[in-house]
């Protein structure tokens, strides 16, 4: 009969997730662990633990995330001589390096021992007449994720000067969701009339300008869609309607998880294990659309968990 071994995982900080990578020819196997801290920004340490079959730990190594360029999802790769290997891009390459393991590493995350408690509805520019249940707040969300349209060939290949095709739209046909339009804040229904009989282009994912000749919706637009605002947000803006949270685990349903100039995402649940579910428009992993997917911690490092200042308690 076989037995079930406990392993004590130890970590200086919140624990974000843990997450099998693979075994060694003996029996051994690796674990990838991510912690958290915030200050105000999401900060984030991976590390990869190596325990015996008997479950000792053998060695940590970590992950160099501050030297990352751009996020990988995938950029471990174990070699079967037991070496651990790491994709690290740069802005012009990426580099393929070996990482090594030790007895013990020192917490590298800050702690703001200072930081204090955040009041939801500090702040905000505007005077809604009622608050935003996130019931609505996912319900429009999913509405998004879930729409369904004819695309005919104008719509998909029409002549639209500067804007840069969604990569999962090929010829005339039938497509899910929304696609992903720069500075684009369409509703659903307004994004379907837009389509045939007027013959707009579907989505635009070159960020270097906003056409009127596409029509669909950004990162920052949809989370305004979501929040029911009447005008666009982007994703500074954002943050004069919402107050930041003093920690990942109070993320609620309707939330976000936001950066200045960069993206934003709409907090669903957390994954257990692995990280956090969400709803976003994105072109990452060449999505180019509205999608709900699982996302990991270390890819929003140095991002903020935030929320409606409207949102109904």
């Amino acid at each position: 009969m076989s037995q079930t071994q406990k392993i004590d995982v130890e970590t200086a900080n919140d624990l974000g997730g843990l997450q099998i990578l693979g075994f060694g020819a003996s029996g051994d196997f690796y674990v990838i662990v991510e912690e958290l801290t915030q200050i105000p920004e999401l900060q984030v340490d991976q590390t990869i633990r190596h325990y015996s079959i008997e479950g000792n730990l053998l060695g940590i190594a970590r992950m160099p995330i501050n030297d990352q360029f751009t996020y990988v999802a995938q950029d471990f790769a174990l070699s079967p001589d037991g070496n651990l290997y790491a994709l690290v891009t740069q802005p012009d390459r990426v580099d393929v390096v070996r990482l090594n393991f030790f007895e013990k590493l020192e917490p590298i995350l800050k702690v703001d021992n200072t930081n204090p408690s955040f009041t939801v509805g500090q702040t905000g520019d505007y005077s809604p007449l009622s608050c935003v249940s996130r019931d609505t707040m996912i319900s429009t969300a999913a509405s998004y994720r879930n729409n369904s349209k004819y695309f005919n060939s104008t719509n998909t290949d029409g002549t639209c000067s500067g804007r840069g095709k969604p990569r999962y739209i090929s010829g005339a046909g039938t497509y899910s969701s929304v696609p992903y339009d720069y500075n684009g804040f369409d509703s659903v229904s307004g994004f379907n009339g837009y389509m045939d009989p007027n013959n707009y282009q579907a989505g635009d994912i070159d960020t270097t300008a906003s056409e009127s000749c596409s029509k669909g919706v950004d990162c920052s637009g949809y989370v305004s869609r979501a929040w029911q605002l009447s005008s666009k947000y982007d994703t500074c803006t954002l943050e004069d309607i919402s107050t930041l949270l003093s920690s990942t685990s109070l993320l609620l349903r309707g939330d976000i998880i936001n950066k200045c100039n960069e993206r934003t995402m709409i907090f669903v649940s957390f994954s257990g294990s692995t990280g956090f579910y969400d709803y976003e428009s994105t072109t990452y992993n060449s999505y180019d659309r509205v999608v709900y997917i699982t996302s990991t911690w270390t890819r929003v490092s140095s991002y903020s968990p935030r929320r409606y200042n409207n949102v109904c308690s």
